[in-house]
Formats: structure tokens, C-alpha cells, sequence
């Protein structure tokens, strides 16, 4: 809620543009959320929820090197042609080799994928190219074989997910959006 009523008002006023799909925060105490599924491997690699006095947010956990933990959102149905946007901010913690992954499936077959920025903290913002094939798909965050001292530590929250209307190239991206804060050092 420390944002969802702004981001809301932002959408609404966008809606011409896009329609938002998925919000999350990760404020709730249930992990992963609900429809939202992990691929966890512990005490190798795994998410969950991370909770302080600051923040609540996903967070990714790899302590031995060649393993990885994926977490997904609920399915998406986009249509041939719709235009994805995927907002969200991030953090990793020790620096790595090996950047984290966020990635666009449909079913197995992996669709694009993109590394998050190697910032200790970011602000990640992507516009994918036009969907080819109508179906259900999924937006997976991901560290995929870490060659690094661990541990390592990955932070996800204020994730937007939108689709864009017609073809616009606008997206949402409300200013309210809050940065991971700086408890995650």
C-alpha cells in the first residue's frame, strides 16, 4: 500500500496508453504472493520474502555457485502484437560476474531476456518487441549460474507490468515508484 494508491491514480490517468496487468510489492506476509510461483533449490539458491524496518521485497539468496532460483509471476495472456512493459527495482549485493536475469516465457520456451542493471541499486525499465504468438506467458527474475564468491543476494519490488493499447509505445511509470532502500547494504 506505501505507493499502490499513486501508482493506481498513474495507471488510471495512463489508461488511454496501457493497461497495467501485475503490481506487486511484496508488503503482504504470504511468499511468494498469490498466483506468483519460485523454483527454489535450499539452501543452495532460493527466494523469499525480505522484511525490515525500511522495506518489504523478494530476495533472491545463492550460496554456492552453479545453481539458480527463479521467481515467476502468474500467467499473462497477450495477444499477437501487444507491447510489454516491465518495470521493477533492484538490488544485488556483493558484486558479481554474472548479472541477474529478467526473462519473458512462454511455457518453457523462453521468449527474451535482459540482464538487470549491475547497480547495487537501479530502477529497471524494459520495453520488449511486439508479441508474435497469442497465449499465457510469465515474467521470470532469475541468477543463473553465479561464478562469484557467494553468498550473493538479489532484491526484487515495485514490480509494474503493462501491456501497451494500440500499438503505443508509452509506458507507465509513475514517479512515486519507490527505490529499495538503502537498508540492503
Amino acid at each position: 500500500m506505501k505507493w499502490l494508491s499513486i501508482v493506481l491514480l498513474g495507471c488510471m490517468i495512463s489508461a488511454c496508453f496501457a493497461e497495467v496487468l501485475i503490481t506487486q510489492d511484496f508488503e503482504g506476509a504470504t511468499f511468494p504472493p498469490a498466483g506468483w510461483t519460485v523454483n527454489n533449490y535450499p539452501p543452495i539458491a532460493y527466494w523469499q520474502r525480505y522484511s525490515d524496518e525500511h522495506t518489504n521485497c523478494a530476495q533472491c539468496t545463492v550460496v554456492t555457485s552453479g545453481q539458480s532460483a527463479n521467481l515467476n509471476t502468474p500467467n499473462i495472456n497477450l495477444n499477437s502484437g501487444d507491447i510489454l512493459n516491465i518495470s521493477f527495482d533492484s538490488q544485488v549485493t556483493n558484486v558479481s560476474p554474472t548479472a541477474a536475469l529478467v526473462a519473458l516465457y512462454q511455457g518453457t520456451n523462453l521468449i527474451w531476456s535482459d540482464t538487470c542493471d549491475r547497480k547495487k541499486r537501479s530502477h529497471n525499465n524494459f520495453t520488449l518487441p511486439a508479441i508474435d504468438d497469442s497465449g499465457s506467458y510469465l515474467v521470470r527474475w532469475s541468477f543463473p549460474d553465479v561464478f562469484a564468491l557467494p553468498p550473493l543476494n538479489f532484491f526484487v519490488d515495485n514490480v509494474v507490468i503493462s501491456r501497451n493499447m494500440s500499438g503505443n509505445q508509452a509506458q507507465i511509470q509513475p514517479s512515486s515508484l519507490g527505490r529499495i532502500k538503502s537498508a540492503y547494504k
